[in-house]
């Protein structure tokens, strides 16, 4: 690769690292082509990125970030081997993470993950993608909110329902059973 390509690719890949809600970095090594592919459509159609970038160019946008990369362990749990990173600009980064961590469950591994500024190791980046989605954390929301309105409307109705039964009680029982 040219010198001047490798500077588009970090000032992409610094861009890409400013202007994502979530950052993702895996092993890809265990994936076929037509996973990745399959893959990189799904994540595509929510709004994310998956790309293949050597790791020393990954460094250097991270420098430019000002991303704590550099904090990281040497190793399998840092940039070492083949990465893949995951870009999570429009994207609900938890939806990203779930469908990355999903295709990579037996072949690929997840090394670590930056959500709102902060370094997650693989350990906190899987507990994330476990987290139920938006739509059913709203819809849990939504009836725990509403539990409290519908009880007391139903003990509403309850107390009219009684009182017009009492009622009913008492015509029948003055009036000889004529309503």
């Amino acid at each position: 690769m040219k010198k001047e390509d490798k500077v588009e690719q970090v000032e992409k890949l610094t861009e890409g690292l400013k202007e994502s809600q979530a950052v993702l970095f895996a092993d890809y090594s265990g994936l076929s082509v037509v996973e990745m592919t399959a893959l990189r459509r799904k994540l595509s159609q929510l709004g994310a990125e998956l790309r293949v970038v050597k790791n020393t160019l990954i460094k250097l946008a991270a420098e430019k970030a000002k991303l704590p990369l550099k904090d990281l362990p040497v190793g399998k749990a840092g940039l070492s081997g083949p990465t893949a990173v995951l870009f999570s600009r429009e994207a609900d980064p938890i939806e990203s993470f779930k469908a990355v961590v999903a295709a990579f469950k037996e072949k690929g591994e997840v090394k670590f993950g930056v959500f709102e500024g902060g370094l997650l190791d693989a350990p906190k980046v899987l507990e994330l993608a476990r987290l139920p989605t938006r739509a059913v954390l709203e819809a849990r929301l939504v009836g725990a909110l509403s539990s409290p309105i519908v009880k007391f409307v139903l003990t509403l109705k309850e107390s009219q329902r009684s009182l017009v039964a009492v009622l009913g009680q008492v015509a029948k029982a003055r009036g000889g059973g004529q309503q």
